[in-house]
């Protein structure tokens, strides 16, 4: 028995990420979608590799197998990257429970509402589920502001000093 895992740390302006499995993470800038993850799946490489396309993953019946994942082994190589952020992005943490039922354009399309992060993230839920979901689903949402990246202690003064 194994799980999966995506994680970020923000410093600054730098999101690393360390990620196993077919969990992902998703930034929404300037109103589109970008994986920042990439699935440790078997249908994954398969579509690397051109053998399969996305369709043909989707229905496949090897979609369910992933080629990495924490519990398994001893030791698993954790794929580890850094990218840029910066104030108005939005981060989308999920399990695969949300991404093998809801299109990404879905996702996008429902995340360009006005409604707060945790209205959002429920209604997330909502549509994997309603569109057949058969896995759990978990979503994590997360926008980035500029005084998210001051110091805890640039943050208390400025509360204090008013």
């Amino acid at each position: 028995m194994g799980t999966t895992v995506v994680a970020a740390l923000l410093h600054e302006d730098v999101l690393a990420i360390a990620h196993v499995g077919d969990s992902r993470l998703y930034l929404i800038r300037d109103g589109a979608i970008h994986a920042l993850t990439t699935d440790h799946s078997w249908v994954a490489e398969q579509i690397r590799k051109g053998l399969l396309t996305e369709e043909e993953a989707l229905h496949s019946p090897r979609r369910n197998i992933v080629t990495k994942a924490l519990g398994i082994e001893s030791t698993v190589d954790v794929e580890l990257t850094e990218t840029p952020v910066k104030h108005g992005d939005m981060l989308l943490l999920c399990s695969d429970g949300l991404t093998r039922a809801v299109h990404p354009n879905n996702i996008l399309h429902l995340l360009s509402g006005s409604e707060d992060l945790h209205t959002m993230a429920d209604r997330l839920i909502v549509m994997a589920n309603e569109a057949g979901g058969d896995d759990n689903t978990t979503v994590v949402l997360v926008t980035l502001r500029n005084e998210c990246q001051a110091s805890l202690w640039e943050r208390t003064k400025k509360r204090f000093a008013a």
